[in-house]
């Protein structure tokens, strides 16, 4: 999924666009594998994954060039920094949901 979202972030200059996406073969392949019980729970964390993903590659478009704007042309060399494990260390388990973990910083 990762490599997938990022591919077409870059091609479809960060608009969602399921018409010209192959993100749905993912999700097919994927509940092809999964037992039947367990599609709904799987097709859910995919998602979550996809986003966050896709706000990884929106910050690091706007970092790049805070001016930057979906649709526009993403800045070159904006998402090369990125990895799929990157990104999922950032998340944390908060009951079925993924969430961004936070850093307490207390003194």
């Amino acid at each position: 999924m990762f490599e997938q979202t990022k591919k077409e972030f870059l091609r479809e200059n960060g608009v969602l666009n399921g018409d010209t996406t192959k993100r749905s073969d993912v999700y097919t392949n994927m509940y092809h594998k999964v037992q039947k019980n367990d599609r709904l729970a799987a097709g859910y964390n995919m998602q979550q994954y996809e986003r966050a993903y896709r706000q990884a590659f929106l910050d690091a478009a706007r970092k790049a060039d805070p001016k930057w704007e979906i649709g526009k042309p993403v800045p070159s060399g904006a998402l090369d920094g990125i990895t799929r494990e990157s990104v999922e260390s950032t998340l944390a388990s908060s009951g079925s949901s993924f969430v961004k973990k936070s850093i307490d910083v207390s003194i």
